[in-house]
């Protein structure tokens, strides 16, 4: 058997065992008890590479001193986002609520579905499983943007990871 496909293998069996077992409320759980700053590099590093073109385009533009909060309803989870010299900034990630401009909520497998475009943003928003609070014309141009977004620029790994989160 070649080195890839043992390298491949190896990958299905982690991202199994950590889908089955990361369940979407210990993943909050776990990732809250961890230094914000690791989380905030972790989240503005993995936006900032797999929103690349977007950015590029300007496409984020609108966010630039404004506060969207990212509200993971199951994982009771809080992720505030802005756009600041051309990178996605993020400014908290905790599960304590935060004044934002607007807010998104969402359940995690809607929420990878959405990512992975397996599920339409407006499909979520009429059958009540994507919610809109505060500015809803930011809201809603984020969700734009984020529907625009090309999903085979997200890293195999990070693909496999949400498809196997998604599946279980």
């Amino acid at each position: 058997m070649s080195l890839p496909i043992v390298v491949h293998q190896l990958i299905k069996t982690k991202a199994s065992f950590i889908s089955r077992h990361l369940t979407p409320d210990k993943l909050a759980k776990i990732s809250t008890l961890l230094p914000f700053s690791f989380n905030k590099k972790l989240i503005e590093i993995t936006l900032n590479t797999i929103l690349k073109e977007q950015i590029i385009d300007n496409c984020f533009d609108f966010l630039t001193n404004k506060i969207v909060l990212i509200n993971i309803k199951d994982a009771d989870l809080n992720i505030g986002l802005s756009f600041s010299h051309k990178k996605l900034v993020c400014l908290y990630f905790s599960q304590l609520k935060q004044i934002a401009d607007a807010e998104l909520s969402i359940n995690t497998p809607d929420a990878i579905c959405l990512m992975l475009q397996e599920k339409d943003p407006d499909t979520l928003f009429f059958q009540r499983k994507l919610s809109i609070n505060g500015d809803t014309e930011l809201a809603h141009q984020l969700k734009n943007t984020i529907d625009a977004f090309d999903p085979e620029t997200m890293p195999k790994l990070l693909k496999l990871l949400l498809g196997k989160q998604v599946n279980t």
